[in-house]
């Protein structure tokens, strides 16, 4: 994720340097997505970029040009991406205009600084998730006189906000009990290429450099610490001239002194500035960004650690306290490039990992991930699918989820003393529409998964598209594929013994999660598996979020005894005692939390109730304008409230009652069967960020080619399935009729009744064929790829009259949107309402090949 800074301190050397030739140059630096390969025909081609990033940075430069400025000049996204300790500094110019762009583009100028500004910590929110890590350092820094500790994860896990959560942890917590300390922070830098980035800025905050504006009175300052406790080391200062930031001249004793004697007197001299400045007062190193050390600065670190590890007699390193943060180098997307990690950092996590002094920093789950949001955006409660949405496109990964919510379109709703955190409709719009590739992947993002997506070998690359590629077959927002489906459509031969291995090596690094064969369908737990049939209405099913006046009782239709309400007499069930609770419509359940206006809303007491099971149907009844009575034989819901909120909430459960959402056990017994996962793996991608990002780099050609064989292989697949099911079907009847008696014959005279198939394997199975066949048409255009996408299939009601239901309320929904004082917010309704009734071009395409087909001799 260091694009934009390496591109512009190139662009300032190219700049200096021309300029000290004589050269007049104007660069134009931006950030973007661009394409990249060869240009032109057989007989004359070259390899070049495209893309509007392209365009943009050559009409900068042609600014730079028409006003004779020689210099460098950079877009916002480029200014954006540096960070502020960065050694540049940015003069915003006047907005403009350029050729080929309405709006005026605002741009600025970098220039190079010494003076970059340093890092401090700062508190933050980010402790979620990692209270056991902090309670560990706290338990490590009362009872240890020394240690050392690495925290290793990789980006965006919050490295460097949890070694900020020990510097508060040190100001407030544990200020009285720890004593006097001083705390001195650094950080490597991959584009400063001294010898010493991170021990010098130790050493010259130690030695305070920059109080001292001579070099003639620093170096009598450091001289004179070297003079009661070292005076044997005063020749040898000069060895430490890159670390101390001094210019001592070499003595003569210094230049006879050997090669391999030259590295031990400058460790001793940092040594002795170390014990020397931790005997009045306890140092507190923090060490950031590690993996950016150059050599000297890890023969430095090993040599210290080592001291403080292992102590000897020569030497007391106590009352230091060094906290160290790496990316994990030896992890195949982090190694470095064209060569091997550093063998010193391989003995120091080594070391550290052998003596329990080693973190590894986990992703947040969906639970953590709903806690930050609260806290980021001050609100009580949140839209239960945003949080959903937001864990799935990150994977948990806390920087991802920040970057995502800086982006959102979200607003808050005030109800009652409890603020509610909504979506707003272009954020729902985009997440439940069945178009692949709606929601756009933040550029942050986008340049670390890409970074992520260099270091894998072609295969790797291939089997991750095929993935993608079935996953966006089974709905927009699936992130879940099989074994024998990636098999199955894997497009070239050569590869294929080589995809379980590619998949272990995927899943290790992280990129891919093996789920095994059983899928966690509790979307209320903190690592659910998502729903594939019901992805889109997962996020189109919240209907109502307020606070309403809920009464739950046990039905006194229902004989049997009541779970619900085991210690409820009957009297006090025949008694509708409206409460203070608030409701949600989740995918399939109506959930309640109970509330008091003394102490609010029991977030941790929760009711859900089960919705749409075909075994224990829902009636909805309106008693009065401002009661709706939601029952079947377990319970009965009464609901009071205004009579708009009412309607709302009636027109809405009648609604996804007619489109026949599948329940949680019809979901797992049908998406993916025991017939499918047995000896058969489920995978998941970790971040449903990359699952976009990897099918947005296959091109027209090859996305085609894989849509298609998903088809075919499908297809096929399901065939031979549904053909031996029928025939073990029709060998169990025959087995029946013949050993049926007469009084068995009575018996089965009756018709068993089936319940309303609200989404059958069938169904799922037509659903992605059809997605397939649509993603593989040849239209370059990925919101419009067909009629799929304008509607989503749909149930078939029972009566007429649903189905008329649905034509009925666009009006109504429509004037509800339109209102200004609402107080809640109803998503979006069917597809079907907007949906032209003049069959697309792709509709009667099919149907001429489907009449084609049915007329063509056998």
């Amino acid at each position: 994720n260091d694009d934009a800074i390496r591109g512009v301190l190139a662009s300032l050397k190219l700049f200096k340097t021309m300029k000290n030739l004589g050269i007049k140059c104007y660069i134009g630096v931006t950030s973007g997505l661009v394409y990249t390969g060869l240009l032109g025909s057989g007989t004359s081609r070259e390899y070049g970029v495209l893309g509007d990033a392209v365009n943009l940075a050559a009409r900068l430069m042609a600014k730079q040009k028409k006003c004779c400025v020689p210099g460098v000049i950079c877009d916002t996204t480029t200014q954006e991406l540096i960070p502020c300790d960065a050694p540049i500094r940015f003069d915003p110019l006047e907005p403009f205009h350029v050729k080929g762009k309405q709006q005026l583009i605002r741009a600025f100028q970098p220039k190079y600084t010494e003076n970059a500004l340093t890092y401090s910590p700062q508190s933050h929110y980010y402790n979620i998730g990692r209270e056991s890590y902090l309670k560990l350092v706290e338990q490590l820094l009362l009872n240890n006189p020394s240690f050392v500790l690495l925290t290793e994860s990789a980006i965006g896990t919050g490295k460097t906000y949890y070694m900020e959560s020990i510097v508060n942890l040190l100001q407030t917590k544990i200020k009285l009990d720890f004593g006097k300390y001083r705390i001195i922070w650094a950080s490597g830098h991959h584009y400063v290429q001294n010898a010493h980035t991170i021990w010098s800025l130790i050493f010259g905050t130690l030695l305070q450099r920059t109080e001292f504006t001579e070099n003639r009175s620093y170096r009598q300052h450091v001289k004179s610490l070297f003079v009661d406790k070292n005076p044997e080391l005063i020749p040898y200062l000069s060895l430490a001239n890159d670390v101390f930031g001094t210019q001592f001249l070499e003595t003569e004793k210094c230049s006879n002194l050997p090669e391999e004697h030259r590295w031990d007197k400058k460790t001793e001299c940092c040594l002795s500035i170390l014990e020397q400045f931790s005997v009045e007062e306890k140092l507190v190193i923090f060490i950031d960004n590690l993996q950016w050390s150059i050599c000297d600065d890890w023969k430095i670190t090993e040599f210290i650690v080592n001291m403080i590890n292992s102590p000897n007699d020569t030497s007391n390193l106590t009352n230091i306290f060094i906290f160290l943060s790496a990316r994990p180098l030896l992890s195949a997307l982090f190694r470095p490039r064209f060569e091997e990690p550093p063998s010193q950092y391989r003995r120091i996590r080594q070391q550290l990992k052998s003596r329990k002094q080693l973190i590894s920093l986990r992703t947040w789950d969906l639970v953590e991930v709903k806690s930050f949001m609260c806290e980021y955006f001050a609100v009580d409660d949140i839209h239960p699918c945003l949080p959903h949405f937001i864990y799935e496109r990150s994977g948990g990964n806390p920087a991802f989820v920040e970057w995502i919510c800086e982006l959102i379109d979200v607003h808050v709703t005030y109800c009652d003393g409890v603020m509610l955190l909504e979506m707003s409709e272009k954020t729902e719009n985009s997440i439940t529409s069945e178009a692949p590739l709606q929601h756009p992947v933040p550029i942050k993002v986008h340049s670390v998964l890409m970074g992520y997506i260099d270091r894998l070998t072609p295969s790797q690359v291939l089997l991750l598209k095929t993935a993608s590629t079935i996953c966006m077959g089974q709905g927009s927002g699936s992130i879940i594929f099989d074994y024998k489906s990636v098999v199955d459509c894997y497009p070239v031969i050569e590869y294929q013994d080589l995809i379980e291995q590619d998949l272990t090596h995927l899943s290790q690094v992280g990129i891919i999660n093996t789920i095994g064969d059983v899928l966690n369908y509790d979307v209320f737990s903190s690592t659910p598996n998502f729903y594939a049939h019901n992805h889109q209405w997962m996020y189109s099913s919240l209907f109502l979020s307020s606070i309403l006046d809920v009464s739950i009782v046990a039905n006194k239709q229902n004989k049997n005894d009541n779970k619900l309400f085991p210690s409820s007499s009957s009297q006090q069930q025949k008694q509708h005692v409206f409460s203070r609770k608030l409701l949600h419509f989740f995918i399939n359940r109506l959930v309640f939390y109970p509330y008091d206006p003394d102490n609010g809303v029991s977030w941790r007491l929760r009711q859900i109730i089960q919705f749409n099971d075909p075994s224990k149907p829902i009636r909805l009844k309106r008693s009065t304008k401002e009661i709706l009575i939601v029952e079947n034989d377990e319970y009965l819901v009464q609901i009071r409230a205004k009579p708009e909120s009412i309607d709302d909430l009636h027109c809405t459960l009648d609604e996804s009652l007619n489109r026949g959402i599948m329940t949680e056990s019809q979901e797992k017994d049908t998406t993916y069967p025991p017939s499918i996962t047995k000896k058969n793996k489920l995978y998941s991608f970790g971040c449903g960020f990359f699952r976009d990002v990897i099918y947005g780099l296959m091109l027209l050609k090859q996305r085609q080619q894989l849509h298609d064989n998903a088809a075919k292989f499908l297809e096929k697949r399901w065939t031979n399935t549904d053909n031996a099911d029928e025939e073990k079907n029709n060998d169990n009847n025959d087995d029946i009729d013949n050993n049926l008696t007469d009084t068995d014959s009575e018996k089965t005279e009756t018709v068993e009744l089936r319940s309303g198939d609200y989404g059958s394997f069938s169904q799922f199975k037509a659903n992605v064929l059809n997605r397939h066949r649509d993603l593989a048409l040849k239209d370059d255009t990925l919101r419009r790829m067909g009629s799929f996408y304008q509607a989503a299939p749909q149930a078939k009601s029972a009566s007429p009259k649903g189905a008329k239901r649905l034509h009925t309320l666009a009006s109504f929904y429509k004037n509800i949107r339109t209102k200004t004082g609402d107080k809640h917010r109803i998503a979006t309704l069917s597809p079907n309402r907007r949906r032209s009734t003049a069959p697309s071009i792709f509709q009667r395409l099919r149907q001429s090949l489907a009449v084609g087909n049915r007329t063509a001799p056998q």
